[in-house]
């Protein structure tokens, strides 16, 4: 049985708050919602978020909660970026001391001397879909993940999926591995009325009636593939229904940016919007004739909860972890066969009681997908792993 520790303090890596300043997407996300949920279910333990640059506004909403603060650490930041490219950073249970157990949130760890840490591997696009990423990324990856994985006392992943591929990837001891799903904040996500959806769609310049998909534009993403399969839709089909893309540009995009523009030039309905804030994301998921998601892989998918939570049917694919992300209230489509894709929003569009149907079974699914589960999940992580320091001071000690 585990031990239960009185108070634990635990040192948060934050710095996805900075890297995706000012565009949180979706590691700051769960990030986000991990941070707030353990303030809100946790008042015992001791957290404090570790950032290089001082909080900003976001973040300092995040810790309203009397045990959760946000500190930088104790170098200016040219410095802590000069060390880092040389690999000569100090161990950071020096930098963020009588820290019991450090949780680093971005699939990588810092150097520590002795305190135990858990690590949070949201995929394994590096080995699985290696072709979607930057080659220097994917390096970096490669040759970080394996040893955070090693060393951590617990692994915290995002799915199932996830579990099986670090198992079968890596020979991880599934003992060490804690499978937390993520939530989905219902105070924001949630659906939108026509008016207030028709405002949002007017200040964006959208059309009324669309399918959509929300993402960075990259390979992993198949967006080509999503184009392809809106361009297979009856003509009827195509002059009602647009498609819009919502996301940053990402990376490799140069033919979906090429494959946009020629059929924008060829006349139709096909409408990337960019970034938009999260604030305007519920009306334009709630307004949606579907959200179609046909990734070919993904470590969760977030946005599939996301336009459940704001009543829209949802389209995705029938691999990694989206049918978990799913749970039975989706249409499931082989991601590389564009005619299984176009079939699947020709059914939506023209079948209403198809929809609705969808749409109530969305709405359910992600009523049962709540961030303190996922919180609760991550503290028994962070137990497991000072269970494990004491277990190594008392061998020491015998």
């Amino acid at each position: 049985m585990r031990r239960r520790h009185p108070r634990l303090r635990v040192a948060i890596e934050a710095r996805a708050f900075e890297f995706e300043r000012p565009a949180r997407t979706g590691i700051g996300n769960c990030l986000a919602g991990i941070v707030r949920a353990l303030g809100e279910i946790d008042p015992v333990n001791r957290y404090r978020l570790f950032t290089v640059s001082p909080a900003n506004d976001e973040v300092a909403a995040l810790v309203s909660a009397r045990n959760i603060t946000c500190r930088p650490l104790p170098l200016p930041p040219r410095v802590f970026g000069s060390l880092q490219r040389r690999q000569r950073l100090p161990p950071f249970d020096v930098l963020v001391p009588r820290a019991d157990v450090f949780l680093f949130t971005n699939f990588t760890t810092y150097p520590l001397r002795r305190t135990p840490f858990s690590v949070i591997v949201y995929d394994l696009t590096f080995v699985v879909e290696p072709d979607t990423l930057n080659d220097g990324y994917r390096a970096r990856l490669l040759r970080t993940v394996p040893d955070a994985i090693t060393r951590a006392a617990s692994i915290i992943v995002p799915s199932e999926a996830v579990r099986a591929e670090l198992v079968a990837h890596f020979s991880t001891p599934p003992s060490k591995i804690v499978v937390a799903p993520p939530g989905v904040d219902r105070n924001i996500f949630r659906p939108v009325s026509p008016a207030e959806g028709a405002a949002v769609r007017s200040r964006l310049r959208m059309p009324d009636h669309y399918f959509l998909f929300v993402g960075t534009l990259q390979p992993r993403k198949n967006i080509l593939g999503l184009l392809a399969a809106y361009r297979a839709l009856p003509p009827e089909v195509r002059s009602r229904e647009a498609l819009v893309l919502v996301g940053m540009k990402g990376w490799r995009d140069d033919g979906i940016v090429a494959e946009l523009d020629r059929l924008r030039a060829a006349g139709e309905h096909v409408h990337p919007v960019g970034y938009v804030a999260t604030a305007d994301l519920p009306a334009l998921y709630s307004g949606s004739t579907a959200f179609v998601w046909p990734s070919l892989y993904e470590g969760f998918g977030m946005p599939i909860l996301e336009a459940m939570a704001c009543g829209a049917p949802v389209i995705t694919s029938d691999r990694s972890s989206m049918p978990e992300a799913a749970g039975g209230a989706a249409l499931l489509i082989d991601p590389t066969d564009v005619d299984s894709l176009s079939s699947a929003m020709l059914r939506i569009a023209e079948d209403d009681e198809l929809a609705r149907d969808l749409a109530r079974r969305g709405r359910e699914r992600a009523a049962r997908a709540d961030w303190h589960h996922t919180a609760a999940r991550v503290l028994h992580a962070l137990g497991m792993a000072a269970d494990t320091a004491t277990s190594a001071r008392t061998q020491a000690r015998t």
